[in-house]
């Protein structure tokens, strides 16, 4: 789970659904790449760089894992 990104668009006031119209994928397709099911295009990740330009890539894309 990318919680760190998760935070940074609430503080944004920005929803998931913002965020996957710019991307221009599912909202569910984005909910599956936010908790780490599947994994961010680089396109995607050059978009959400350019959101969120103050803050650094390992910041922003930091993992939670899910425990078993």
């Amino acid at each position: 789970m990318f919680k760190n990104l998760t935070n940074l668009l609430r503080n944004r006031h920005m929803t998931n659904e913002d965020l996957a119209k710019i991307l221009k994928i599912h909202r569910n397709t984005l909910l599956s790449k936010l908790n780490g099911d599947t994994q961010f295009t680089l396109n995607e990740i050059d978009i959400i760089m350019a959101i969120f330009n103050e803050y650094k890539f390992d910041y922003i894309f930091t993992r939670e894992y899910k425990r078993a």
